[in-house]
């Protein structure tokens, strides 16, 4: 992918989901502020290129039929591209909490059966379109002195699974499933594991207070 240049339209992209089931791959795009999951094929809002190809740490976009590259925000274009992975790239480890962070509990919803309901609902929807993610939630990278530190959540057009699961706007995912978000990988490939699992367990800073929320998918 070395020969693809890098794209030069005002674009960030924020997250993605690497598959080699290009009905599974998506990627999330910020334009003018605004942010939008797309999947292979579709055009991007605001310009005339289209989704070409998703890979780990980048996304091919494709204009007046010239292949360009877009970086994942905070990797280097001059590093060789990552290869598709089978499984989530993110590791999975126990997620560190800073000095200035404490774990305030624990909020178990797996018996709120309007919020699994919801959520199985989100699950199958993003099952058959990785794209849909974006009308449930936004995410965007959250830094500290230039690195990341976790994923800024807020609602999309459908609000239910948000509301229902207690998150607030500005609420900041650091682990998922076991999965560090903490770590430069895209958030979205943790996102990937809503496909088998039976429950989602996601741990968010809450204006410096951590706390985890377990929602049922069973």
């Amino acid at each position: 992918m070395a020969n693809v240049p890098e794209t030069r339209l005002n674009l960030v992209l924020t997250g993605l989901v690497a598959s080699d089931e290009q009905s599974k791959a998506a990627a999330i795009i910020e334009y003018q502020g605004k942010q939008e999951t797309y999947g292979i094929g579709d055009i991007i809002i605001g310009t005339r290129a289209n989704l070409e190809q998703v890979l780990m740490d980048r996304v091919l976009i494709k204009q007046s039929g010239r292949l360009e590259t877009l970086m994942l925000d905070g990797f280097d274009y001059n590093q060789p591209a990552k290869k598709i992975a089978n499984k989530p790239a993110a590791k999975r480890n126990k997620t560190k909490i800073g000095p200035q962070s404490s774990r305030s509990g624990v909020v178990d919803q797996r018996s709120n059966k309007q919020l699994t309901a919801t959520a199985k609902s989100l699950r199958a929807e993003f099952s058959q379109d990785p794209a849909k993610i974006g009308d449930y939630l936004r995410i965007s990278p959250k830094r500290k002195d230039g690195k990341i530190i976790g994923y800024t959540l807020r609602p999309g057009k459908k609000p239910e699974f948000f509301k229902l699961a207690g998150l607030k706007a500005g609420d900041v995912a650091v682990e998922m499933n076991g999965f560090d978000l903490i770590a430069p990988t895209p958030a979205m490939q943790a996102m990937a594991e809503m496909r088998q699992a039976r429950d989602i367990s996601l741990l968010v800073n809450r204006q410096g207070n951590l706390t985890e929320i377990l929602i049922s998918l069973d």
